[in-house]
Parts: structure tokens; sequence; C-alpha cells
């Protein structure tokens, strides 16, 4: 289920307040994979909303081909 940009900022406040994943999942009553996930797009700078998309090395390589890199 999708988190709207409200809860995903309690999340971050959480987070940012007791620096701890599971913690910060009991503050604010989702489970600690969702607070870790939405963690790891936040130190990546990728956005929080809309789709996730997989990021990986042959991802790279295919878009340089269709960009003719």
């Amino acid at each position: 289920m999708k988190k709207s940009d409200r809860e995903i900022m309690e999340i971050f406040e959480a987070l940012d307040a007791t620096e701890c994943a599971p913690s910060a999942a009991a503050l604010v009553g989702v489970d600690p994979k969702t607070v870790r996930r939405y963690a790891r797009m936040r130190d990546a700078g990728r956005p929080t909303g809309g789709p996730v998309i997989a990021t990986s090395p042959a991802n790279d390589k295919g878009s340089a081909l269709l960009e003719g890199r």
C-alpha cells in the first residue's frame, strides 16, 4: 500500500529522532522493512513518491545503448 506524503514524512521524522528502524516503525505504526526501504530511497536521492523503479548495472548499460553512448 502506497504511503501518503504525510505518512512518509512521519516515517522520516521518527527515523531521524530514533536513528533506529524498529523504533521508528513502532512510533508510526509501520513495519521496520518499510522504514528501511524509505530510508534507502532517501539516502540514494531517489524520489519517495510514485512507483519504485529497480536499478542495476544492467539497466545502466541498456540506457547507454538506447541513448547511443
